[in-house]
């Protein structure tokens, strides 16, 4: 089965089976871009941080260039960091959605916090 994810104007959604998983803009604290280490593979992925501490993780398809991503949420009015680390699914567990619990591997708009 296909996964389809669309930024709109006023969510994130997710188009996986009969009910499509909606995040409003509203509801999302942050993103991030970045990639992570599954099994041996790296993969290009979003990272939506939720206001309620929970996150959500989308594989972003190779064809979609990283920038034209950011600045479409950045148009949406998303806070969007680039992670220059290498995430893993461990350690997103433990940060539990919190934007400042592994700031030295993030950068927000370019610059290094």
């Amino acid at each position: 089965m296909r996964i389809v994810v669309k930024v709109t104007d006023k969510a994130i959604v997710r188009e996986f089976g009969e009910t499509p998983e909606v995040h409003r803009l509203g509801t999302i604290d942050h993103c991030e871009i970045g990639t992570m280490l599954v099994g041996s593979r790296m993969y290009s992925v979003l990272v939506v941080a939720l206001k309620c501490g929970d996150q959500e993780i989308f594989g972003v398809h190779p064809s979609l260039g990283t920038d034209v991503l950011r600045s479409t949420l950045e148009r949406r009015g998303m806070s969007v960091l680039i992670r220059t680390d290498t995430m893993s699914e461990r350690a997103l567990a433990s940060e539990r959605g919190d934007a400042y619990s592994s700031s030295a591997g993030t950068q927000r708009n370019g610059n290094r916090t």
